[in-house]
């Protein structure tokens, strides 16, 4: 999965090392590291291959606090208002984001 990813953003140094210890090192280019608290964003990705799907991954935990249903609402809104359709977006959750507080996501 990581080797076929566009960009890999990390919140950490730590997390960007252990990622890339996964993948070839021709590939280490790839990763970004993004802290809260940034002061300046890195420039904008190159335009996506004609026909690719814009896509949103997420790889991690829904635990405490971090409710992934904001986001969902707002992409939701976001699909209704441009009509989108599943050729224009993916959303891929990996790990444990089944649930979140007995709810299903």
């Amino acid at each position: 999965m990581l080797g076929t990813a566009d960009h890999i953003v990390c919140v950490s140094e730590g997390i960007r090392c252990g990622l890339a210890g996964k993948v070839p090192p021709t590939l280490h280019d790839r990763f970004l590291v993004v802290r809260n608290g940034i002061d300046q964003l890195a420039p904008a990705p190159p335009p996506r291959s004609a026909g690719a799907p814009f896509r949103i991954v997420h790889v991690g935990t829904f635990y405490h606090r971090r409710d992934p249903r904001p986001f969902l609402t707002a992409l939701a809104a976001v699909i209704r208002r441009r009509a989108l359709t599943p050729a224009d977006l993916r959303v891929e959750l990996i790990g444990h984001c089944r649930w979140f507080d007995g709810v299903s996501i």
